[in-house]
């Protein structure tokens, strides 16, 4: 087993560190700055997406968190990340995945598990940084990220639940969209090299 990546597979986790930091730096922001209840199942979705690409290209252990730490680099390098709590979190659920689909493969069921876990991954991390660094309770934060009249009427777990259940969704058919753009590249792949 190779330590190294090729200069091929180097160029090639390059290019899509670049489609990923450029993501985060324009959708990322832009939803974070409008306050998106959903901001961070979408991205994870997105990174899901670009994730597998890499894995298709790259098919070995650490391509995938290789892109995560890229990514995390250059929005704190080029945009100074108002969020600088969101880059671990770039890097971490990138573990996560790159974890899930090296012991599983690229396949369906691989992707929608990863991104069901790191869509709840990413409520998670939400809840527990807010609690842990800026004090506010993770009944507040979820309350935050739905509409304050509804999250009065609700209990906390009944909450935490539905955010669960619908990140879970959201996650999962993120991983079928994945999946879905793996099945189109490859098929453009293969009737690009026939004759």
């Amino acid at each position: 087993m190779r330590l190294f990546f090729t200069t091929r597979e180097m160029a090639t986790l390059a290019m899509l560190v670049a489609c990923n930091a450029a993501m985060e730096l324009t959708l990322g922001n832009l939803l974070h700055a409008v306050r998106s209840p959903m901001t961070g199942s979408l991205l994870v979705g997105l990174n899901l997406v670009v994730y597998a690409m890499g894995y298709l290209r790259v098919p070995r252990f650490g391509a995938i968190l290789v892109i995560g730490v890229g990514t995390a680099f250059l929005k704190f390098a080029l945009a100074g990340s108002f969020k600088m709590l969101a880059l671990p979190a770039i890097v971490l659920e990138a573990a996560l995945i790159d974890l899930l689909i090296s012991r599983g493969g690229l396949n369906r069921l691989t992707l929608v598990l990863s991104g069901v876990m790191a869509s709840i991954f990413s409520l998670g991390w939400r809840l527990t940084t807010a609690w842990i660094f800026v004090g506010i309770e993770p009944a507040v934060t979820l309350a935050r990220l739905v509409h304050e009249d509804f999250a009065s009427r609700v209990p906390f777990l009944g909450l935490l639940g539905v955010m669960l259940a619908s990140r879970a969704l959201a996650g999962g058919l993120f991983g079928l969209l994945a999946w879905r753009v793996l099945a189109l590249v490859e098929s453009a792949l293969h009737s690009g090299a026939e004759p």
